[in-house]
């Protein structure tokens, strides 16, 4: 964690143990959660604060995105030991990650591929109110223009179908803002 002194960091995973405790001296509740994520497992003590704010969302088997600081500090009775705690910022459910965090969808496309039936195609994933703003990038290759666009009367409702419509339909790159 020294590299990332100072700095936000976001990472993911699973809760695979939670434990609640109270501090024997100071009289505190505290939380010892172990999440898991690929490649290894992580303990988290949270206290003070963060105990408060966040230990609803420490539930066994629940996947989390957590932001992050990384804080630097010496203990007093040994000065030149370093260690480094985290001070949680937020802590999301990832399930609904997706949902709270993506403002927008970017669609660049080529302007020669543009189709009445493209279109129409795109027009099924869209809705008039209660969705992602849609925003689109057309490029002219002959004349080397880009043109931003975004839709003021049609949004899209963020789906997994249609996100793997977009993947599949080499027309498109688009980018989740």
């Amino acid at each position: 964690m020294q590299q990332f002194r100072g700095r936000d960091v976001v990472f993911c995973g699973m809760v695979k143990s939670v434990r609640d405790g109270v501090d024997q001296w100071r009289n505190k509740p505290y939380m010892l959660a172990q999440l898991e994520d690929y490649t290894d497992t992580y303990n988290l003590r949270l206290k003070n604060d963060d105990y408060v704010k966040f230990k609803q969302y420490f539930l066994t088997d629940i996947a989390l995105m957590i932001r992050a600081t990384v804080n630097e500090w010496s203990p007093r009775d040994e000065p030149g030991k370093k260690i480094y705690s985290l001070r949680l910022k937020v802590v999301y459910m990832l399930a609904d990650v997706r949902e709270k965090l993506v403002k927008s969808v970017d669609v660049s496309l080529n302007i020669n591929q543009v189709s009445g039936e493209l279109i129409e195609s795109f027009e099924r994933y869209t809705v008039n109110e209660s969705g992602k703003i849609l925003k689109f990038r057309i490029h002219d290759p002959e004349s080397n223009m880009n043109l931003n666009l975004f839709s003021r009367n049609r949004q899209v409702l963020l789906t997994d179908e249609f996100i793997n419509y977009l993947k599949d339909n080499p027309v498109f790159e688009f980018q989740l803002a």
